[in-house]
C-alpha cells in the first residue's frame, strides 16, 4: 500500500476527468490508475468517484478528499523545497486562469519571462473571460477583474482599470460630440452583457456626484473587443478599457469623449482558494504577476 501513489493518483484522475487522461499525465498504464483507485476505495470503504461513459466525477466524500489530498501534497511539495534550498530551480505543473484581452497584452510577457528563467516548470493556461470553479477544476489561482464576493477564497488587490467613453470620428460627426453625459441620452449603445445590458451608463460628475445617462442598446455582446469592433464600423457608442482602446484611438479609428468624466472603474485581483497552501511553483508565479501588473502604469 503507497498513500502517497494513491493521493497523487486520485488527485489527477479528477483534475483530468478520466482513468485514461490520468494515465497519459502519470506515465503509467490505466489498469494501474484503475487499480489504485479500486485499492484506495477498498481501503476507505467508501465510493469517492462514479464513472460513466462521459467521464468521472467526484462523490460528496470524494470531493472532500479531493481538496484536502491537494492540501496534504502542496504541503509536502513546499516542505520538501524548503529543506533541499531548491525554490529557485522550479519544477512541476501550476494550472491558472487569467481573462483574455489582459492576459494577452499585459500577462503573457510576464509568463514567457518566468518560463524561460524556470524552463523545468510547466505553465498551463486557461486564457478566457469564464469564472472558473477554482477547486472543482483543479486550477492554483485566477487573476479576475471586478469585486470578489467569494468567501471561499482569498484575493489580492493588484490595481484598478479605467474606462473611457469612445465611438468612431464618423459616429460623431453624424450625431454630434457630447458636451455633457446628458446629450448622449438615446443613442446606440454597444453593450458589454450583463452590465451595460439595460443600456445605463454609470459615471460620477466633477462633484463626485453620481449619475447615469440612459442609452439605446444597439449591440450586445460578453467580449469587449467585439464590442470595440463594432464602434469603429460606426454602429454605435461604446465603454471600454482604456488598455482596450489604445490600438483603435492612436489608429485615429476611435475617439474617446468626455475623459474629464469618472465612468466605470473595476478593480484587478488575484484568487486562490482558502484553507489550502499553494504549492512553491504557483505561489513564486503568482508573487511575480502581483509585483509586475501592479507596476503597470496602465492599472495605478
Amino acid at each position: 500500500m503507497n498513500r502517497f501513489a494513491e493521493m497523487t493518483t486520485f488527485v489527477e484522475v479528477v483534475e483530468a476527468g478520466s482513468l485514461s487522461a490520468a494515465a497519459d499525465q502519470l506515465g503509467i498504464a490505466v489498469s494501474a490508475v484503475s487499480r489504485r483507485i479500486r485499492e484506495l476505495e477498498t481501503r476507505l470503504g467508501v465510493r469517492l468517484a462514479n464513472r460513466s461513459t462521459r467521464g468521472l466525477s467526484t462523490t460528496p466524500l470524494g470531493q472532500a478528499y479531493y481538496e484536502r489530498c491537494v492540501q496534504i501534497l502542496a504541503e509536502l511539495e513546499n516542505t520538501e523545497a524548503l529543506i533541499t534550498k531548491n525554490v529557485n530551480t522550479l519544477h512541476g505543473r501550476s494550472r491558472f486562469s487569467i481573462p483574455q484581452e489582459l492576459g494577452k497584452q499585459f500577462m503573457t510577457p510576464i509568463l514567457f519571462k518566468f518560463s524561460q528563467k524556470h524552463p523545468d516548470a510547466v505553465l498551463d493556461i486557461d486564457l478566457s473571460d469564464r469564472t472558473v470553479d477554482l477547486i472543482a477544476e483543479g486550477f492554483d489561482f485566477a487573476i479576475r477583474i471586478g469585486q470578489q464576493q467569494d468567501s471561499n477564497l482569498n484575493s489580492i488587490k493588484i490595481g484598478k482599470i479605467s474606462y473611457s467613453i469612445a465611438a468612431s470620428p464618423s459616429f460623431w460627426e453624424q450625431h454630434g460630440r457630447p458636451h455633457s453625459p446628458e446629450t448622449m441620452a438615446g443613442l446606440p449603445l454597444l453593450a458589454y452583457r450583463p452590465a451595460m445590458s439595460q443600456g445605463k451608463l454609470f459615471y460620477e460628475s466633477q462633484n463626485a456626484q453620481s449619475h447615469y445617462v440612459q442609452l439605446k442598446p444597439r449591440f450586445l455582446s460578453n467580449n469587449g473587443m467585439c464590442l470595440i469592433q463594432a464602434a469603429v464600423a460606426g454602429l454605435g457608442i461604446c465603454l471600454e478599457p482604456e488598455f482596450m482602446l489604445t490600438t483603435a484611438v492612436n489608429a485615429g479609428q476611435l475617439e474617446p469623449v468626455l475623459t474629464d468624466y469618472s465612468w466605470f472603474k473595476r478593480e484587478i485581483y488575484a484568487v486562490y482558494p482558502k484553507g489550502r497552501p499553494l504549492p512553491i511553483l504557483a505561489q513564486r508565479l503568482l508573487d511575480q504577476i502581483v509585483l509586475e501588473l501592479g507596476q503597470s502604469t496602465a492599472f495605478q
